[in-house]
């Protein structure tokens, strides 16, 4: 799964922040997509450009119309931002693609 990343003004990305259990993570998310701008990223995420990490507020209409998609819940229970993606034409694609963005950033959590 690519993931769209946000560029602050410095110059320096976002590293996603994770929390589940005591256990915290930050991943460097690899994509071909950097965006400064929020709300190019939704749009971003709407047109299937890839998982964006953004604020619960900017998407909860976009969710509720099932427009936009939240994955990994459990991992983002203290934050206000959470990854989501289009919704993709079926459940299982949406699963495998979860699945797959999981076990990476679970690889990634173990070599750290």
């Amino acid at each position: 799964m690519q993931c769209i990343r946000y560029r602050f003004t410095s110059g320096a990305v976002y590293r996603w922040e994770f929390e589940r259990g005591g256990i915290e993570v930050d991943i460097d998310v690899e994509g071909p997509l950097t965006l400064n701008d929020q709300d190019l990223m939704v749009d971003a995420a709407l047109d299937g450009a890839g998982l964006a990490f953004v604020f619960e507020a900017q998407v909860e209409e976009l969710i509720a119309k099932h427009k936009l998609v939240r994955v990994l819940a459990d991992w983002c229970r203290l934050s206000r931002l959470f990854p989501v993606l289009s919704e993709p034409a079926t459940i299982a694609g949406r699963v495998a693609r979860v699945r797959r963005f999981r076990a990476n950033a679970c690889h990634v959590a173990r070599m750290e």
